[in-house]
Parts: C-alpha cells; structure tokens; sequence
C-alpha cells in the first residue's frame, strides 16, 4: 500500500506541474498584457513598455516562471498585476463561497444520485425505471450555464421565489445563505447527479442478481437492510471511480455558475483576472483548482485500492 501511495503522489506533483508550465503558456498566447489592460487602448507604446518593466513582465518567460515556481512551493503565489492583493489572500477571501457551492452540489447529488439510481435498478425494465433513465440522459445533457438561465427566469424573474444572484454568507443569516445555493447548486448537481444515478442503477442491477442476495432474501432478510448493508456495499467501488470524473465537472461548471448567479468565488476571481491578464492570480487559481482535482482523484484511487487491493499493484 506504500507504495501504491507513493506512486500516486509522484503522478500528481508531475500533472501540477505541467499545468502550472500550461497555464503560462496559454497566457502568453492571448493578445494583450496587464501593462496594456492597465493602461487602456489609448496607450503610447513606450508607456506599455515602461509599466511592463516595472510589473516585471518584460523578462523571458523561463525567468518569470521559475521565480514563481520557486516561491510557490514556499507557498507564496505572489502578487496580483492590477491590485497588488498577494495571490493567497484574493483566493482565501473567496474560497468559502466556491468550497460551500461544490461541496453542497457534490453531496447533493450523491445522495440523489445513488437514491434514482436504487430505485430504478428495483424496478429495472418498469415505468419508473424507465421515467429516471429518460431523465437522467437529458441531465447528463444539459449544460450547466444553459440550465442556470432558465432557472432564473422561471425561480427568480416569473415567480419571484429564489434571488436571482448575489450570495449571502451562512454566518450572516442562514435561511438566506440557503436561498442563496438552491438554483447555483440545483445547475451544478444535475449532471453530477444523473452520473451517479445511472453508474448506481446499472452496477444494483447486476449485484442484485447475485446469488448472495437471492439466498439473503430468502433468509427473509428485509429489503431496505439488504439494500444498505449488503447490495450498496458492493456497489461503492465503480460509485467511488466515478467521484474523479465528477469531481472535474464540479469544477469546471463552478466557474460558469458563479458568473451566471454573480457569486463572488475563486471562478469570478479568475474570470476577471483572465479579463485584466493578471498572470500571478491566473497561476494561482488554476493551481490551486488544479491541486483540489489532483486531490480528489488521488483520495479516489486510494479508496479503490482500499476497497479493491488487487488495484495497489498497478
């Protein structure tokens, strides 16, 4: 197991590292810098080039990253161009709201998720069965930014129920702080949440034709017992796997919620850092995104050893 861990960890610092060696270049690709974002369209040239030496801009590549490669693993991110607001604190100032959407979306819809994906495989080949797979392919379907339009249309425009963005902390008022997540996590959990319900419904399916719940049945065990303590069980491992994959689309859909529902998080943060060229705080968040992924796909493959030690050699 050691060594099952170790061979992970290797694998993740190698994938932040070509991100961080990404991100750089992709930048660089983009027409524009901070000097020019700074200064406007009406910019003379020498004045671009005089703000670029003074943001340190202006030196090759290589430099620029390896100093800031350097002071990354001290766990300094540096400053942002246009603000001057150290990388780690603009990021802490908004991590709670990112962390309270994708963590809320991610529970949300396990529970979900497993709960269709029981009760169709229960009822495989009946209505139901049939109803929660025809909604679970349009889930998996629709786009998250299409999805929060149309919630706020109907929940916050038509009916007047739901604000239709802002966020309110949970510490500030907590009946509030959930009206707040409730179209940003209901966008967000949906394709998560059909993933999980169909992986659910076709492992229950097999599992519960498995002699071992057929025999467990006849010991007149009870349903919802059988279900819990020994069918979902076994279900876990292909569940858990499938935790990675959703874990990438949390993220990648948190920036697009956050803009559409106007909360200040780490994808506004980074939104608007892409917008100005803002190098360090761009680094910083996609770094720091890129490591909650690496983290969760590492603790994935951890579980699947786990639950599966026949894993631990590959």
């Amino acid at each position: 197991m050691a060594r099952f861990i170790v061979t992970r960890l290797g694998s993740a610092v190698i994938v932040l590292l070509l991100v961080s060696v990404l991100v750089v270049l992709l930048v660089r690709l983009m027409p524009g810098d901070a000097a020019s974002a700074i200064l406007g369209d009406q910019a003379t040239p020498e004045s671009i080039a005089r703000v670029r030496a003074e943001l340190g801009i202006d030196r090759p590549v290589y430099s620029q990253y390896s100093d800031w490669l350097g002071a990354a693993l001290q766990g300094d991110l540096g400053r942002s161009l246009i603000t001057s607001v150290p990388v780690t604190e603009a990021i802490s100032d908004r991590l709670s709201v990112t962390v309270w959407l994708s963590v809320t979306s991610l529970v949300a819809a396990l529970v979900l998720g497993v709960a269709l994906g029981t009760a169709a495989a229960l009822r495989a080949g009946g209505r139901a069965d049939r109803i929660i797979s025809a909604g679970t392919a349009f889930a998996v379907a629709v786009p998250h930014f299409w999805l929060a339009l149309v919630l706020v249309l109907l929940f916050s425009l038509k009916l007047g129920w739901l604000p239709a963005t802002g966020y309110v902390a949970l510490g500030q008022d907590p009946a509030e702080w959930a009206r707040s997540l409730v179209m940003p996590v209901t966008a967000l959990a949906l394709g998560p949440t059909a993933i999980i319900a169909r992986q659910t419904r076709s492992t229950m399916v097999d599992i519960l034709q498995r002699d071992y719940i057929t025999a467990a049945q006849g010991r007149g065990i009870r349903l919802p017992r059988l279900i819990g303590k020994h069918a979902l069980k076994n279900a876990a491992i292909p569940i858990v796997t499938s935790l990675g994959l959703i874990a990438s689309v949390l993220v990648g859909g948190t920036v697009f919620i956050e803009l559409v529902f106007a909360m200040p998080g780490i994808g506004q943060l980074l939104i608007t850092a892409v917008q100005s060229r803002d190098l360090p705080v761009i680094q910083g968040v996609i770094t720091c995104v890129a490591a909650v992924v690496v983290l969760v796909n590492l603790l994935v493959d951890l579980s699947y050893g786990w639950l599966n030690p026949r894993t631990r050699t590959a």
